[in-house]
């Protein structure tokens, strides 16, 4: 089964310091990274250019892969998927094993900048994309829990003798849906909270505000 939440998203606390810091990496573009408890984490990157923050702006909202209106400049998609073993006993069916596995893909705003930029202007860059970066691994994180959840309450149902594989299946599948409500809500609370990772971007004043200060 196959049970995919989507998560739009601008730019919190990191996973592991050691994800983390591979995803900060450029060069992790589009490479698998392996966690412990079934995870897998894609990255991807879109391009962006200029030599000043509005610049920056523009090319993002022009360059995103989604063109659904959304004005997020990152997002992260994460699906858990599972596979389960069974076995008859006497006057039903009882479940085996169950494995998770949860796959979280990130992209990213990737700046190339003009010949000439200010280094300041690239620092604060950086730092932008630092705490981007750090949000985005929130709901990294909030995946991952919700692959542990789904393998705990599933794997709860070998105490369970079912008439068929069918009353089975369902068993799971209700589960599945329980557990991925619950952590939808848990998205929607975090990015509440971190009001979708908006202040970490840079050139959200508008340049004659910024040219005031």
């Amino acid at each position: 089964m196959d049970w995919l939440r989507r998560i739009t998203v601008t730019g919190l606390r990191m996973l592991a310091l050691a994800v983390a810091a591979w995803l900060l990496t450029p060069a992790a573009a589009s490479a698998p990274a392996k966690a412990p408890g079934s995870l897998v984490i894609l990255t991807n990157y879109y391009r962006v250019t200029g030599s000043n923050h509005w610049d920056f702006r523009l090319s993002k909202a022009q360059n995103r892969p989604w063109k659904n209106g959304d004005t997020f400049d990152a997002r992260t998609d994460w699906r858990v998927t599972w596979n389960y073993e069974f076995q008859p006993v006497a006057g039903g069916f009882r479940l085996k094993n169950v494995r998770i596995v949860t796959t979280a893909s990130i992209t990213m705003p990737r700046l190339e900048p003009e010949p000439g930029t200010d280094p300041e202007t690239i620092e604060r860059w950086r730092n932008y994309f630092k705490l981007l970066m750090e949000h985005e691994l929130g709901h990294v994180s909030i995946a991952r829990q919700a692959g542990v959840e789904m393998r705990r309450a599933m794997s709860g149902l070998s105490a369970i003798k079912f008439n068929s594989e069918a009353e089975l299946k369902e068993a799971l599948d209700k589960t599945a849906s329980r557990v991925l409500r619950t952590y939808e809500e848990k998205e929607k609370d975090f990015d509440r909270r971190t009001n979708h990772g908006m202040s970490a971007d840079p050139s959200a004043e508008k340049p004659e505000a910024t040219a005031k200060k």
